[in-house]
């Protein structure tokens, strides 16, 4: 399959915003009112910071059709024993089209963030995937980590005004 991989520009961001959602309808159970809001609030979120070229997202077309995504975001990160530096990439919302999996985009796209990661100074990487696709990771060189997490849930409770 001929296809042509390049880093995604403004007008392409009605596009990123639809696969963010096909991502999440296929691996999040959000109400319709969640997705929304969701969307709304990633949006608000990445326009900046593709401003600020503090993410990467690449596409995968043909023919003017995106097929696939892939992002990447270098931040500030505290250094850790053994690796240099204090820039850490975290690659997200790669999504694949169904149609045009297997095909060789995922590969594309994630090379794409790679490089771009450590043009940009990452000496490490992270994500987060779904049980299907870690296979896909693991034989990219990516490992378990044994990072843990806590999400904080937004209260309704109004801080003081001051």
């Amino acid at each position: 399959m001929t296809y042509h991989v390049r880093r995604a520009e403004t007008r392409d961001l009605v596009e990123l915003i639809r696969l963010r959602a096909e991502l999440l309808q296929e691996v999040a159970h959000l109400s319709a009112r969640q997705l929304a809001a969701h969307l709304r609030e990633y949006k608000a979120w990445l326009c900046p910071r593709l401003k600020r070229k503090e993410v990467a997202t690449f596409v995968a077309e043909k023919s003017g059709v995106i097929m696939a995504t892939g992002s990447v975001w270098a931040r500030e990160a505290p250094p850790l024993p053994g690796i240099e530096g204090v820039r850490s990439g975290y690659v997200f919302s790669m999504y694949v089209r169904p149609d045009f999996r297997r095909k060789g985009l995922g590969d594309a796209l994630l090379r794409a963030t790679l490089e771009w990661a450590t043009h940009h100074g990452c000496r490490r990487l992270t994500l987060h995937t779904t049980t299907p696709a870690q296979d896909f990771y693991r034989n990219r060189g990516f490992i378990p980590t044994e990072e843990l997490g806590v999400v904080f849930r937004r209260t309704t409770r109004r801080e003081p005004r001051r």
